[in-house]
């Protein structure tokens, strides 16, 4: 009994042609995939302190619940109306809870509202909150 083995070349232009339209798809997800859109706020669906914190965000490196973690000694926070002060210390974290502007402050017009817990939260100026803390991921 003989064999006959016959050898398929294939066509370089089929498989050229294959090997183009699975690329394709990649191609084009690399050259939309890289575009940045500042965020819209005008939807009304949302809060306005959501809108608020959109807003804040092309701005700034941080909005509400972004996390920090204190890297100087102290951070003294502020609790309205400005009378008492609640020290946190090196290593705490906190987490932010809302942002003003206070146009009227000549020092530095954004205020940030920052928490370590439920029984610990104040403000305290931007300027002075991104001196003392970093950036945390949790």
């Amino acid at each position: 009994m003989t064999m006959s083995i016959f050898h398929h070349k294939p066509n370089q232009k089929k498989v050229g042609f294959k090997l183009s339209l699975l690329l394709l798809p990649v191609l084009f997800s690399f050259l939309f995939s890289c575009r940045y859109q500042v965020p819209e706020s005008s939807l009304k669906a949302v809060s306005q302190k959501t809108k608020d914190s959109v807003d804040y965000l092309p701005e700034h490196y941080y909005t509400l619940n972004s996390n920090f973690e204190v890297t100087s000694d102290s951070l003294l926070l502020q609790q309205l109306p400005l009378i008492d002060v609640l020290p946190v210390y090196k290593g705490e974290k906190l987490v932010v809870a809302e942002f003003m502007v206070q146009a009227a402050d000549t020092v530095d017009s954004v205020w940030v509202k920052v928490a370590r817990d439920q029984e610990t939260m104040g403000w305290v100026r931007e300027g002075e909150l991104l001196k003392k803390v970093g950036s945390v991921e949790i």
